[in-house]
């Protein structure tokens, strides 16, 4: 039983699945307009690195390892009686308390 345990939680962190759990993403940051992302050399879903606005001039394109807790989030599309405010809408992905390291 705990082989399956342990099998299950490897796969999940290998496709970067877990929710609200631990996580480990490998990829290449980017800077987007609401913050600094790892985009998943895996499955290339963007996962924001909470509390840094942006990776330095230095930093942009390069491998990182970045671990730390999922935060997922789904934002509904706003409704049309109001005020235009730009949003992500879909689904959010989050590091908290990240840590990370240049791999490059």
């Amino acid at each position: 039983m705990a082989i399956l345990k342990c099998s299950v939680a490897i796969l999940l962190l290998s496709f970067a699945q877990v929710q609200n759990g631990k996580i480990v993403v490998i990829g290449k940051t980017a800077n987007l307009k609401a913050g600094a992302v790892v985009i998943s050399n895996k499955d290339s879903l963007h996962y924001y690195v909470d509390g840094l606005s942006h990776w330095k001039e230095n930093e942009v394109g390069r491998q990182v390892k970045v671990s730390g807790k999922l935060k997922v989030v789904n934002t509904k599309p706003q409704k049309e009686d109001e005020p235009l405010k730009q949003m992500i809408v879909g689904t959010v992905r989050i590091i908290l308390r990240p840590k990370w390291e240049l791999l490059e």
